[in-house]
């Protein structure tokens, strides 16, 4: 096994897993979530006033096209759009296909912002990894 330094001369130990294990392989291919930007963002994704809000929206997602919790109004934040056009842009979308909400609640029962799946529309699955159906969450294209 080879030693390697860093710029300072430090030396650099290889990355071993836990105890037993052998260390986690890196996936082959891009993560899913930058599939799913790349398809928004072509020629085939979907308007462009809905594809500003969708790739604005990937930005608090997690690799894997879950975990995106953004208030309707952070994203009017950040995207300088006004809540209605924030909230038709989302229905399209989800209609489209292009993400799932799922409803949630706070302990007290209070309606929190949904959590927001990306997901891939019908007929435009990642290449190479077959094509989900309608609505599919982006992660189970595996």
């Amino acid at each position: 096994m080879s030693t390697r330094t860093d710029a300072f001369g430090n030396l650099i130990e290889p990355r071993k897993g836990p105890k037993g294990k052998k260390p986690e392989e890196k996936k082959a291919g891009r993560p899913l979530l930058f599939e799913w930007q790349k398809q928004v963002a072509s020629d085939n994704g979907p308007h462009h006033t809905t594809r500003h809000v969708l790739l604005t929206l990937s930005l608090y997602s997690r690799k894997d096209g879950t975990g995106a919790y953004p208030a309707q109004r952070t994203l009017a934040e950040d995207t300088g759009l006004g809540l209605y056009t924030i909230n038709t842009h989302l229905q399209l979308a989800e209609h489209e296909g292009w993400i799932r909400r799922k409803r949630r609640q706070s302990e007290r029962g209070a309606h929190v912002s949904p959590e927001y799946q990306l997901t891939f529309p019908k007929g435009k699955g990642v290449p190479g990894n077959g094509t989900p159906s309608r609505g599919e969450n982006a992660r189970k294209t595996r």
